[in-house]
């Protein structure tokens, strides 16, 4: 018989085992909440970084363009330039009737981009869907288990 033997060793008291099994279920708990908070803090730096990106995405977007917008200008003068040089040299036309011809031309086109925009501008405003929304045949949906 030898008292170091785990076998003869005295037993633990009930409050110090009931005390053991119930900080586990604590200490379970703690780590959770260490980890759930870990996981957030992750989280929310990954979205950070995320807005941080789009933002930069975005003025870069913006900026670009603008610079398009520029050199679409240049392109459209230079182009409107090359065509009154053309009708000035082979028709012979006066300068003045060159500009009108080029004003009729930037006019026309301008026109036909406005009707385009107004035409497209229609659908943003979700026609479809206000149509389902105020159709008075509409349907509701079968009432779910929460509404029985």
């Amino acid at each position: 018989m030898n008292p170091a033997d785990p076998k003869f060793a005295e037993p633990e008291p009930a409050a110090a085992r009931d005390t053991a099994k119930a900080s586990e279920p604590l200490a379970d708990l703690a780590e959770l909440a260490r980890t759930g908070t870990g996981m957030a803090r992750e989280m929310l730096d990954l979205l950070a970084i995320e807005f941080e990106l789009a933002a930069r995405s975005l003025v870069l977007m913006i900026v670009l363009a603008i610079v398009l917008a520029a050199i679409s200008i240049i392109a459209w003068l230079l182009l409107l330039a090359a065509l009154g040089s053309f009708l000035q040299q082979t028709l012979g036309l006066d300068w003045a009737w060159m500009f009108v011809a080029l004003l009729l031309v930037n006019g026309l086109v301008g026109l036909l981009l406005w009707t385009g925009v107004r035409r497209l501008s229609a659908r943003l405003g979700l026609p479809g869907v206000r149509a389902v929304i105020r159709s008075p045949d509409r349907q509701d949906p079968a009432p779910g288990p929460e509404q029985s």
